[in-house]
């Protein structure tokens, strides 16, 4: 995991001139400290796909691709 970090660190994305070292380098001073208690760090949720491709998740919604569509049978069972 050390190996895969250190390239990750020292890459380039899209037409960047500083790599992503840098960039958290910068941007890790202006990070908050985690909170003393634990919490959860996610949710489990089921969205469905709608017929324009969007996933509604609580008041956000997100396109996603046809390959990724999940075809569910209309009606009761």
């Amino acid at each position: 995991m050390a190996e895969f970090e250190l390239a990750e660190e020292n890459r380039r994305t899209g037409m960047r001139i500083r790599t992503i070292g840098q960039d958290f380098a910068h941007e890790a001073a202006l990070l908050m400290p985690l909170p003393a208690d634990s919490f959860e760090t996610g949710i489990v949720s089921t969205p469905r796909v709608d017929r324009c491709g969007m996933v509604a998740v609580r008041v956000c919604r997100y396109s996603v691709r046809r390959a990724g569509w999940i075809f569910r049978p209309l009606g009761r069972h």
